[in-house]
C-alpha cells in the first residue's frame, strides 16, 4: 500500500505542506498527518482479510525513509522496517537548517524537535527491527544523525553504508533494502552481524579491527575512510581500503597523519550485501 500524503504540493493533494519547522503545536505539522495517514495505512492493511496481520512491514525513501524511521518507534504492528535514506537525530545537524551551531535554532526549538516529531525519539522504546541503507555522503540526512539513530536503536537493526553515493544506491543495495524485509517477514537468512569497530594504538602501526558472525559468507570486507574535522557531511570523500579477513576478524592498518579522519567498517557478502558499523 502506498501512502498519499495529506500534503499540499507535494505528491498529495491536502491541505498540509510538508516542513522541517513547526509552531507552537507540533500536531498541527505536516510530519504529524503525514504518520497519521501512514498509521491509517496500517489500520487498513490490518482489517483486509488476504493480509496476515503478523507480517507487515514498511519501507520508504528519502521522506519516506524519514517517516518509516518514525513510525518504527510508534506502531508495533510493524513487523519490520527499512529505511532507504532518512534517520532521526536531525537536532545534530541537516540539510535543511543546516548545521546545528551555525544554522540559527534556538537549543530551546532543537530539544522540542528532539521529543516531539524527531523520528530517533521513541525508537529506543520499539521492538520492530530497523534497517538503514544509505550513502555515506547523502545530501540531506548527515552520517552523524544515521550514526545517533542507529544507536539509539534497541530493536534489532542493520546499517549498511555506501561510500560516495549521496542521495542514491546501487541496484544491490536496492535488493538489500528489499531483503532485509524477507528476513523478518518470510525467514530470509540474517545479514552478516558487525560488532563495533576497535581502533588499537599501542606498539607497532595502529590498526582497526572488527568482528563479524553469520550464516551468509562473507566475500570481502573493507574500511572506509575520510578525512577532515567533524562537518562537511554532503560533501566529503570517502576512500575504500581492503580489510584483511580471519577467523571472524577484519583488520586494517590505520594511516599516519597528522589530520583528523573518520572510518567506518563493512563486511560484504556473496551477494554484494553490506554490513556496516
Amino acid at each position: 500500500l502506498c501512502i498519499e500524503y495529506p500534503m499540499r504540493g507535494y505528491r498529495g493533494t491536502g491541505q498540509y505542506g510538508i516542513e522541517m519547522d513547526m509552531g507552537d503545536d507540533p500536531k498541527q505539522s505536516g510530519i504529524f498527518h503525514a504518520v497519521v495517514a501512514i498509521l491509517k495505512g496500517v489500520s487498513f492493511l490490518a482489517g483486509r482479510p488476504e493480509v496476515d496481520q503478523n507480517r507487515i512491514g514498511t519501507a520508504g525513501s528519502s521522506w519516506g525513509g524519514f517517516f518509516t524511521t518514525l513510525v518504527a518507534g510508534i506502531d508495533p504492528r510493524l513487523k519490520v522496517a527499512a529505511s532507504f535514506f532518512g534517520s532521526g537525530n536531525l537536532q545534530m545537524g541537516n540539510n535543511w537548517w543546516g548545521p546545528v551551531a551555525v544554522g540559527g535554532k534556538s537549543t530551546a526549538f532543537l530539544e522540542r524537535w528532539r521529543t516531539t516529531l524527531d523520528p530517533a525519539f521513541r525508537l529506543a522504546n520499539t521492538t520492530t527491527p530497523v534497517g538503514w541503507f544509505t550513502g555515506t555522503d547523502d545530501v540531506f540526512f548527515w552520517l552523524p544523525a544515521v550514526s545517533a539513530t542507529y544507536r539509539t536503536t534497541r530493536a534489532p537493526k542493520h546499517l549498511a553504508l555506501l561510500p560516495n553515493w549521496n542521495h542514491a544506491l546501487s541496484a544491490t543495495m536496492d535488493e538489500q533494502v528489499f531483503t532485509w524485509l524477507d528476513i523478518h517477514l518470510k525467514g530470509a537468512p540474517p545479514f552478516i552481524a558487525v560488532e563495533d569497530l576497535e581502533v588499537h594504538t599501542g606498539d607497532g602501526d595502529p590498526a582497526a579491527t572488527w568482528r563479524f558472525t553469520g550464516s551468509r559468507q562473507a566475500a570481502a570486507a573493507e574500511l572506509i575512510l575520510s578525512y577532515g574535522e567533524e562537518g562537511n557531511w554532503a560533501s566529503r570523500w570517502w576512500q575504500r581500503m581492503p580489510a584483511e579477513m580471519r577467523d571472524g576478524i577484519c583488520r586494517v592498518k590505520l594511516p599516519s597523519s597528522p589530520v583528523t579522519y573518520f572510518i567506518s567498517g563493512t563486511v560484504i557478502d556473496t551477494n554484494g550485501y553490506r554490513s556496516s558499523t
